[in-house]
Parts: C-alpha cells; sequence; structure tokens
C-alpha cells in the first residue's frame, strides 16, 4: 500500500503529527490530510470508517477494531520517539507500580539495543 494515495488521519498530538509529516517527507510526498483526530483509539476508529489511515505504534496492533487491518511500514531508516511518563511522588497505587515496572523493564529492553537497527 502506497500512503501517497491515501488521506492520513493525524492530530493524536503535535509531536506524532510532526513525526508524520517528515516521514511522509523524507518518502518523497507531502500527505493528504483529514479533520485532525484527538487520540489514537479515535484515530485508529475514523479509519475503520473509511475516512483514511492512520499510524500506530506496535503496541496498537494488539487492539481488535472490527475493519481495522495492522500493516507494518517499510521504512528507510528507523524510526523512534521518546515516551515520558509523569506521576505524583508518593502515588502508592498498585496499578502504578505495576505500570512503572513495566515501563523501566522495556527501558532495559532498549537500552540493550545496537545504537542503529536494521531496515526491516
Amino acid at each position: 500500500m502506497d500512503l501517497r494515495d491515501e488521506t492520513l488521519i493525524v492530530g493524536t498530538s503535535p509531536a506524532i503529527t510532526a513525526m508524520t509529516l517528515q516521514l511522509c517527507r523524507d518518502h518523497g510526498f507531502a500527505p493528504r490530510l483529514s479533520a485532525p483526530s484527538s487520540d489514537i483509539v479515535t484515530a485508529t476508529v475514523l479509519a475503520a470508517t473509511g475516512v483514511g489511515v492512520t499510524l500506530v505504534p506496535a503496541s496498537m496492533t494488539h487492539v481488535n477494531i472490527p475493519g481495522i487491518v495492522y500493516r507494518p511500514l517499510r521504512m528507510r531508516a528507523p524510526v523512534h520517539m521518546a515516551l515520558h511518563c509523569f506521576y505524583l511522588r508518593g502515588n502508592d497505587s498498585p496499578l502504578l507500580a505495576a505500570m512503572l515496572q513495566t515501563v523501566r523493564h522495556y527501558r532495559a529492553h532498549l537500552e540493550a539495543l545496537p545504537e542503529t537497527l536494521p531496515a526491516p
């Protein structure tokens, strides 16, 4: 599938929108944009209704939405985005503790990867 001919649903955040537009420019085209979406789930549901296509992180591919098919992108270079986790100090929520444990495990896994990953 060539994204150059598709309507792209963006707007889930300024950083993701900027990264998406830069990816399109890096691959030689300016995308046709839909009205912006407020979040990634809404963007995905809009894609399911035929409004366009949207880019999602690999973790989103586990969310089953009727009408949605996930396809990996063929990239010229690996794409990474910094994620940050903010929370109130002193919060003793078990859910927060579990999430932070997952984030720390994932970060340790990423730090063990080579600096440059091969393109898919």
